[in-house]
């Protein structure tokens, strides 16, 4: 990268709750190019006034800032600079001239080079089979090479084929939240905190209900009982997968497949997220993160009789005032010699993307700008993929943690998946999907024209072994092949 021209991109974005796509709300916003090396002033203001309908306003002027308060009355700001002693502030107005700290230069920036406030992409419909379930609002999804299984907010569970033709229906009290297709049918979690087995003609094979039990610390759960994450796994090496669930109670429970409790384990401090079912040291081991309230951005292992083995963390991401907590995670070979790393996607402040060795510590981790919404690593193209809260989609070099490319698309994607033929799919919540080619460059935007309400659970359901597939808040589900 020697012989390339280095640029920092800066955008500041004031956001309006839903508005992020059109700009309509902003209070400002802006998008420029920066030549490294380059100056960039920022400037922001902050007033206490007693009477709130007083206001002031600031502008850029070609000295530094302009400030004027609700009267009229007009204040010149010029920031002054001097390398040896510091910094100061120049403030005038009619007949008054201030000065704050150190005098020096007067410090101005270039002209920016403005980029547009809304990427443009071109337009494109999706590619897969699709079905739609009119009146109804998809919310779970999980699928298997040759399986899909669908839930909706009235209680309605649907199998499918890999076509995304219907096989069985099924409907039960209260919405469904989680599914997960396991070697006897399909497990179902239910809003209220039930657990059911449904076999592969669509019969319940029985149900269980979970009961909110309080426990100590209640505040870092949701206080009440629903089952947020399924997974199944041979968890004690006896031929047979178990069920291992999340449930809002800040528990994990494991379950056989004929209903019956194994045992529980409550998980310090947070909901358990991104299940997934591999190993450690040789051994079965369930890995995951604590999600919303969390003060840790940690992965738990526990072993298969649901005793903490331990943990892999960054010494910085157990902090009290600081967010810490796991949004995805998965674990593979990431460079090659023979052994599981684990990946992670961390809401913290910095490095957010963080992997593991086998040996539990840190191989590498890199900055993405922001909360590091999701993740995939990609063995045949090397890399791993993530998505920033920021809007970035960034690859990086799964065996260094060096990055390859970084993407601006504009929003906060909450879902990255990479595709047989070597594509990116990115997919935001409020409604868009991004088709991303190796290189990076953005091969189109589908708009859906609905809100994404159901995507693969972070953690092993974005794994090896599955397929990517969406539903909508008006009922559509989305196949990719």
């Amino acid at each position: 990268m020697e012989d390339q021209v280095r640029v920092l991109h800066i955008a500041s974005t004031v956001e309006a709750e839903g508005c992020m796509d059109t700009g309509l709300g902003l209070a400002e916003r802006m998008r420029a190019d920066v030549d490294a090396g380059g100056e960039i002033i920022l400037g922001g203001l902050i007033w206490t006034e007693a009477n709130p309908e007083t206001s002031f306003k600031l502008r850029r002027i070609g000295s530094g800032f302009s400030v004027v308060d609700g009267s009229g009355e007009s204040f010149a700001v010029t920031l002054q600079c001097d390398a040896a002693m510091g910094c100061g502030m120049a403030v005038q107005n009619t007949g008054t001239n201030l000065l704050l700290g150190r005098p020096g230069r007067a410090v101005t920036s270039p002209a920016l080079r403005a980029l547009p406030l809304i990427p443009e992409f071109p337009p494109g419909n999706s590619e897969g089979p699709e079905i739609h379930f009119p009146g109804k609002s998809i919310t779970a999804v999980a699928a298997r090479p040759t399986s899909r299984v669908v839930g909706t907010a009235d209680g309605m569970v649907v199998a499918l084929d890999e076509r995304l033709r219907e096989r069985w229906r099924t409907a039960f009290k209260k919405p469904i939240l989680s599914l997960e297709i396991s070697t006897e049918g399909v497990v179902v979690g239910e809003e209220s905190g039930a657990l059911s087995l449904v076999d592969d003609a669509g019969r319940i094979c029985w149900t269980v209900d979970i009961p909110w039990i309080s426990l100590p610390w209640s505040n870092w759960s949701e206080c009440r009982s629903r089952v947020r994450e399924i997974a199944c796994a041979d968890i004690n090496d006896d031929g047979r997968q178990e069920i291992l669930i999340s449930n809002a109670d800040r528990r994990v429970y494991a379950f056989d497949l004929e209903g019956r409790e194994l045992w529980k384990r409550p998980i310090q401090w947070g909901v358990f997220t991104a299940m997934w079912p591999g190993r450690h040291e040789g051994k079965f081991t369930l890995l995951g993160g604590t999600s919303r309230p969390s003060i840790h951005g940690y992965v738990v292992l526990l072993n298969g009789d649901g005793t903490v083995r331990g943990n892999m963390q960054r010494a910085d991401l157990t902090c009290w005032g600081l967010p810490a907590n796991l949004r995805d995670l998965q674990q593979a070979d990431i460079d090659g010699d023979g052994r599981l790393e684990t990946i992670t996607a961390v809401d913290t402040n910095c490095r957010q993307l963080i992997a593991y060795g086998a040996d539990g510590k840190v191989k590498w981790d890199c900055d993405v700008g922001a909360c590091a919404s999701a993740l995939v690593f990609s063995p045949a193209a090397k890399r791993v993929y993530v998505t920033s809260e920021a809007g970035y989609v960034v690859a990086v070099e799964s065996s260094s943690g060096q990055r390859v490319w970084v993407v601006w698309i504009g929003e906060a994607a909450e879902l990255v998946w990479a595709l047989p033929d070597g594509r990116l799919a990115v997919v935001a919540r409020k409604g868009f999907i991004w088709l991303l080619l190796p290189s990076g460059e953005i091969q189109r935007r589908i708009n859906l024209g609905a809100a994404v309400t159901a995507i693969p659970r972070p953690g092993d359901h974005r794994g090896p072994g599955r397929n990517l597939i969406i539903g909508t808040a008006d009922g559509r589900v989305i196949g990719f092949e």
